[in-house]
């Protein structure tokens, strides 16, 4: 008596992947029912991501999805990686299913659909998190000194006013103390080093270290400062300024 031929069940199972979160989904024929660790879909947590687990159907449409049954397991990574390796195991299965079991025009629609929209959904992210490095607070912030300005030494006939923070030069050495006290600890050492004794005129000081005198004892021609407005006789009506 011959044996009867079981017929072979049709299923596939992929994977989805984000950060550390990994998701598996089983699919076989069946009704449309789709679980997430035993629970419905529509129930998965938390509820402001569940639409992006919905993605994939809200582009294929629920007929793409009514003769299937899909079980998926996730763990690791945190609530939103989950979300993500859910939504990619979803899509990469059902592209494997239609591919295996359906026909390749079927697939490759719904392929080039999941494309357009997010690549995401069938290539898993390589991105990672930055990892910590030591002597800094952070992955790229570090502890080191304010980048050296040459404002100090070369100031400006603009209102302090009308600088940004960042750029407001430090106030100018008192008398006592040494042009090399303005600079960060780092050239502090060095520049202390180039400048001259305090005997030396400082016409001396290398051009770097050199003060210029205030804008009030400059020659007219090398003064900065704005020219004196028109005598009033030649002074034109102005209601509004822009600049």
């Amino acid at each position: 008596m011959a044996a009867a031929v079981v017929p072979s069940k049709e299923s596939v199972q992929c994977f989805g992947r984000k950060k550390t979160a990994v998701a598996v989904t089983y699919c076989k024929r069946g009704r449309g029912l789709i679980k997430i660790n035993g629970c419905p879909i529509e129930l998965v947590e938390p509820e402001i991501l569940r639409f992006k687990a919905y993605e994939p159907i809200l582009l294929l449409g629920r007929h793409r999805f009514a003769d299937v049954d899909m079980r998926i397991r996730v763990k690791g990574g945190g609530h939103t990686s989950q979300i993500y390796a859910i939504r990619q195991s979803i899509a990469k299965t059902l592209v494997a299913f239609y591919q295996k079991y359906v026909d390749e025009q079927s697939k490759k629609e719904i392929k080039d659909i999941l494309v357009r929209y997010d690549r995401t959904l069938l290539v898993a992210d390589p991105r990672r998190c930055e990892p910590k490095k030591f002597g800094g607070r952070g992955a790229r912030a570090s502890l080191l000194p304010p980048p050296f300005s040459f404002l100090q030494f070369f100031p400006s006939s603009l209102p302090v006013s009308s600088l940004p923070p960042g750029l407001l030069p430090p106030p100018s050495p008192s008398p006592g103390r040494p042009v090399s006290s303005l600079l960060p600890p780092s050239l502090s050492r060095a520049a202390s080093s180039l400048l001259p004794p305090p005997c030396l005129p400082p016409s001396s000081l290398p051009l770097g270290l050199r003060l210029l005198p205030p804008p009030s004892s400059l020659p007219p021609s090398l003064s900065r400062s704005p020219p004196p407005p028109p005598p009033s006789s030649l002074a034109l009506p102005v209601s509004r300024v822009y600049f």
